[in-house]
């Protein structure tokens, strides 16, 4: 009995040495981050796998990145929309950057660079095939210095980019109907249409503030008197699909345009 006894507590122990070695045993880490983890690490929060470079050589999340512009030449003169222009950023290590990150616009002209951000580079490696477009602005100092600063889409999906895009041309266009002398009622509804689809975007891509969308608060009183001239009453409904913008104007013109929406109604049987 004594014998059995014995050999029953020998076994315990062993089992109890096992257990603790299993739960305690330290986890092997690779590149900072323990085998037991990693498997839930294998992304990054933009959702792009990680490729190549290690996690702490591209950035955490996509969004847009606001960089310097360094070496800007004095003499360029690339095309803007309302002070900025476009064009891509193009990974171009050099001697002495290894992780330069050239910017040129859409003309291929270059506008300076991106000076030693590592991740930056890496991250256009992995995930742009080391080329995206981006936006930024020129400034022209007093003492002749030419600072810049340029946007840069990393991580962000394909179709978010083309919808970036899609908002530089759509104020362009902007820009080029009202240059023009005399500009078409239908030309205004869809400049309306382009400024909420173009606010959109810059709200889902969180740099509302960092573009000026801002429409003359004079388009819309103008736009619903010329439709009633013209006895545009579909035009007129449709106007009222801009109430925020009718809205943000003084009381008096947005109860001018509210009264011109209401007869168009009335006229189309639409209201009694």
């Amino acid at each position: 009995m004594r014998i059995f006894k014995t050999v029953m507590l020998s076994i315990s122990a062993a089992l109890v040495s096992t257990a603790a070695f299993v739960l305690f045993r330290p986890c092997r880490r690779t590149g900072g981050v323990s085998e037991r983890s990693a498997s839930s690490n294998a992304g990054t929060s933009s959702g792009f796998r990680e490729s190549g470079p290690g996690s702490d050589s591209i950035y955490k999340t996509a969004g847009i990145k606001r960089l310097e512009l360094k070496d800007v030449p004095g003499d360029v003169s690339p095309s803007t929309i309302d002070g900025l222009f476009t064009g891509e950023a193009l990974v171009n290590p050099g001697e002495h950057d290894k992780y330069n990150v050239d910017v040129f616009d859409e003309q291929g002209v270059f506008l300076g660079r991106i000076a030693k951000n590592k991740r930056l580079n890496y991250s256009l490696s992995a995930w742009h095939g080391g080329r995206q477009f981006v936006f930024g602005r020129l400034v022209n100092e007093a003492d002749g210095t030419r600072p810049g600063t340029v946007f840069v889409p990393a991580g962000i999906d394909e179709k978010q980019v083309e919808r970036l895009k899609n908002v530089f041309e759509k104020l362009r266009k902007r820009h080029d109907i009202l240059s023009t002398p005399v500009v078409s009622s239908q030309e205004y509804l869809e400049i309306l249409d382009d400024h909420k689809y173009i606010s959109s975007v810059l709200f889902d891509l969180g740099i509302f503030d960092e573009i000026d969308i801002t429409l003359s608060r004079k388009i819309i009183p103008a736009l619903s008197r010329q439709l009633e001239e013209e006895e545009d009453w579909d035009g007129l409904i449709k106007l009222e699909q801009h109430s925020d913008l009718i809205d943000e104007l003084s009381e008096r013109f947005a109860g001018t345009t509210y009264r011109r929406i209401s007869k168009a109604k009335k006229l189309k049987g639409e209201e009694k």
